[in-house]
């Protein structure tokens, strides 16, 4: 045998091993790249929602200390004491 014919011949198994495995582990690789690809659009569904939770709070704590801003118009309390303030009132509510 030359050598071209022994390449042939190992070039032809190695197609044929390569086949088998493609055929025997495709269905385990479609099944792990859909999952993956559910599992990404989940996520991304769930950051879309706690996001828009957070824009939301955030514009509600906004409004919050707006108010507390017309009550108490000559700035009585610092922002600091504003942002306490607020905590303490949300702590009671959350009970």
């Amino acid at each position: 045998m030359e050598f071209h014919e022994v390449l042939g011949i190992f070039l032809s198994g190695a197609i044929l091993v390569g086949a088998y495995i493609e055929n025997k582990y495709s269905t385990k690789i479609i099944s792990l790249r859909s999952y993956y690809e559910n599992r990404s659009e989940q996520l991304e569904s769930i950051n879309s929602r706690l996001w828009n939770e957070f824009k939301l709070y955030r514009v509600k704590t906004e409004e919050f200390i707006s108010t507390i801003e017309d009550i108490y118009p000559e700035d009585i309390f610092s922002l600091e004491k504003k942002t306490e303030w607020f905590f303490e009132q949300s702590d009671k509510y959350d009970d």
